[in-house]
């Protein structure tokens, strides 16, 4: 039997990418702050005028400051550079302490350069579309080159009912979250188009240096789309992660991983993959070193929960590089695997990762008509096998040449409870 290689690295475009990026662009730490341009009609509001509880009057005029970027010279046309209007109006945002950006039915388009790559969101802010024809794109001033759309920083950042759409080929990253708490992103369409102009266009990265911390994000009722990445952490990242939760969200169309939840260098926590569509993923390289719904790597205290799988060449749940204590439970796998590969599975299991609970999830292998095992387990490229597996309460659903379960040397595996209909 061939054994398939764990995958603690990501791919070398990652690489380049992290190698662009730190070129490309200043630390947010050092990064000048963008110039701030009042709006039309719009009053300043300082410390010094708040008077008595000043910090208590200005916390709340930061919940109840509002703009609308087109206040600050945006024209949303799909063919202006609106890069200076965002800028001076998140600048202004910063200034009363925090707030809300409308951004209004139309396109509007941030054509990032080579001195200044990416638009830093510095919590707390909401971006927030007043319609669903509001749109932000991404552009870049050099073909091919590397771009982000936002570097998510700080405390408190909100992305709600609006689109954000890669404009133009290359690799690119349209929202950057680095060092950021409370990130949120609720009812956001991400559109890397990918499967229109090529390029690498990934969705959303977490990034960040020793001792960084990403922390309580919650992306929900969201779609990420025809994207290389939908989500990934490169495998040079540093970052300590923890408490990331996707629910209620659409993944489709994505090329290589829709989650990938990986940290072979680091620490990641706490991760919640609940009521969420997986389907129609379009990697096909034989390789076999992409194509997954959720991938995790190095993860610890792990939930994927009441979600659908369908339409993938690969495995729809990969999980390696000494992750534990992970449960999968209540989801749906069909036309999954479908490649003649003599390891062909739903679930993935290598690389010495443990504590895996595998529970009353739906595996229907009729989709595929090669040999398929419902669970996977091996040492693969590492070295030491999973254990620790629990394998409860599942139906199979198994086409000739199917099982439940094909396991190659994992200790401590138990299969049991589990209802299996044999199909023609």
């Amino acid at each position: 039997m061939r054994i398939r290689p764990g995958r603690a690295v990501l791919t070398l475009l990652l690489v380049a990418a992290a190698a662009m990026r730190a070129a490309a662009q200043p630390h947010p730490a050092t990064a000048a702050p963008a110039s701030t341009v009042a709006p039309t009609g719009a009053t300043a509001v300082d410390a010094a005028s708040l008077g008595a509880g000043g910090r208590a009057a200005k916390n709340d005029a930061a919940k109840n400051y509002t703009a609308n970027v087109t206040d600050f010279g945006a024209r949303c046309n799909g063919r202006h550079d609106d890069k200076q209007a965002f800028e001076a109006a998140l600048a202004a945002v910063h200034a009363h302490g925090g707030g809300t950006l409308l951004i209004p039915a139309g396109n509007c388009r941030i054509v990032q350069t080579e001195a200044s790559s990416s638009t830093e969101l510095r919590g707390p802010v909401t971006i927030k579309g007043v319609s669903a024809a509001a749109t932000i794109s991404l552009d870049r001033d050099v073909p091919d080159s590397f771009r982000e759309l936002f570097k998510v920083t700080g405390r408190g950042v909100k992305v709600s009912a609006i689109h954000l759409v890669r404009a133009s080929a290359g690799l690119s990253v349209l929202l950057d979250i680095y060092g950021s708490h409370g990130f949120r992103m609720d009812n956001v369409v991400l559109d890397g188009r990918q499967n229109t102009i090529g390029g690498d266009g990934h969705g959303i990265e977490l990034s960040g240096d020793v001792g960084t911390v990403i922390s309580d994000v919650k992306i929900t009722n969201s779609t990420i789309k025809n994207s290389a990445y939908g989500l990934f952490q490169a495998s040079s990242t540093l970052a300590t992660v923890h408490n990331v939760a996707v629910d209620h969200s659409i993944f489709v169309g994505n090329h290589d991983d829709d989650l990938e939840f990986n940290a072979p260098a680091s620490t990641m926590t706490t991760i919640r993959v609940t009521n969420s569509t997986f389907r129609n993923n379009t990697y096909t390289d034989p390789s076999a070193g992409a194509g997954f719904g959720v991938g995790l790597a190095h993860v610890r205290d792990a939930l994927l929960r009441n979600n659908s799988f369908n339409g993938y060449r690969y495995d729809p749940v990969h999980i390696e590089d000494r992750s534990g204590h992970v449960t999968v439970d209540g989801n749906t796998f069909k036309n999954s695997f479908t490649a003649p590969l003599d390891y062909a599975s739903h679930v993935f299991i290598v690389d010495d990762s443990h504590a895996i609970t595998i529970m009353s999830n739906t595996f229907d292998t009729r989709g595929a008509t090669n040999d398929i095992a419902s669970v996977y387990t091996s040492a693969g490229g590492g070295t030491a096998p999973p254990r620790d597996i629990t394998i409860t309460g599942n139906t199979f659903i198994l086409r000739p040449h199917a099982v439940e379960l094909a396991n190659y040397g994992s200790p401590h595996v138990v299969l049991k409870n589990n209802t299996v209909r044999h199909v023609p």
